[in-house]
């Protein structure tokens, strides 16, 4: 994993706010200190955004937030018009994207997050082969590939979170 010089990632923990949909909520969790907001372009999530509810929310928010595209198994020309249009400095890939993917991103000089998960694919165990800049682990369980507001137990990740950002 080769890190971003600009991608910020520290080891402190970071905040980061997803399924917003409007500008209002998003400048209010960057009010309160979140370090990144993420608008979702999944079709079938109930929070997906349009590029331009992303571009408003993107726009209005401080130069020192993290805007964040959330895609799920998108192209790599689909990922970079969004980014372009909706002026997104950071992506979270949270399907069964590519190493490729992944790395094509990163040259782009994006934040890339890669959702790995604890029941389905990508595992944890294939974070190695990922060039991400970080790493988002989820259960893997519920019909969506987000958390779902499942509980599970995050001691299974510990170790993980000694070794990747």
């Amino acid at each position: 994993m080769k890190p971003l010089q600009n991608s910020k990632i520290h080891n402190c923990p970071q905040v980061k706010v997803c399924g917003l949909t409007r500008v209002e909520e998003a400048v209010g969790c960057a009010d309160l200190g979140a370090n990144a907001i993420g608008c979702v372009f999944f079709p079938k999530s109930p929070r997906h955004l349009s590029e331009i509810q992303a571009k408003e929310i993107s726009m209005a928010l401080p130069s020192e937030v993290k805007k964040v595209g959330v895609f799920v198994n998108e192209s790599f020309p689909n990922i970079m018009h969004k980014v372009e249009f909706c002026r997104l400095n950071a992506v979270q890939l949270h399907g069964r994207e590519s190493l490729e993917l992944v790395s094509k991103l990163r040259k782009e000089n994006l934040l890339v997050i890669k959702a790995l998960f604890i029941e389905g694919k990508p595992t944890l165990d294939e974070a190695e082969t990922y060039e991400a800049s970080a790493f988002l682990v989820e259960c893997g369980r519920g019909v969506l590939p987000g958390g779902n507001a499942i509980e599970w137990d995050w001691k299974k990740v510990k170790s993980f979170g000694n070794k990747y950002p």
